[in-house]
């Protein structure tokens, strides 16, 4: 049986996100204008602060995860292990509030291999149709699965 990819890597966003920061950082230690008492205008000091977070979180939350399937199963895969799926454990596939450059984020609700719920969020290869072949095949397996294609909400249950 053949795989297919679900998601995409976002490792390379999250490194020049990285880059990014990095570089701004140097931009505005070089160009901040330290004041006569000592002080450092807040204002670059949040955006600078602001910059470094975001680029560290989504390196360190995205940075390694690949999901792929098959007839039969999931896999998830880090960058040390793979962990298999059936198709028949997954419960829920459902959009989330979260993109990033118009790709949405999508979750996945599974039992794993020892019965405890998880989740899982990713954002899908983009062009082709992976995700609508997933679902069809967990429908295959899991009639009901719940899918859910849109979303009003934000998503923190994960």
């Amino acid at each position: 049986m053949q795989r297919q990819k679900l998601s995409q890597r976002t490792i390379f966003s999250g490194i020049i996100l990285l880059l990014f920061g990095i570089l701004s950082s140097f931009f505005f230690i070089r160009n901040v204008d330290i004041k006569e008492d000592g002080t450092i205008g807040l204002i670059f000091l949040f955006l600078l602060f602001g910059l470094l977070l975001v680029a560290l979180g989504i390196y360190f939350v995205f940075d390694s995860t690949l999901l792929e399937f098959d007839e039969e199963s999931l896999y998830i895969i880090n960058r040390n292990e793979t962990q298999q799926i059936p198709l028949a454990n997954i419960y829920k596939i459902k959009r989330t509030a979260f993109n990033i450059n118009y790709s949405k984020f999508w979750k996945i609700g599974y039992k794993d291999n020892e019965g405890i719920d998880k989740t899982i969020r990713f954002m899908p290869k983009l062009f082709n149709n992976a995700l609508t072949n997933f679902q069809q095949k967990v429908k295959m397996h899991n009639p009901d699965v719940y899918i859910k294609k849109w979303t009003w909400s934000f998503d923190f249950d994960q």
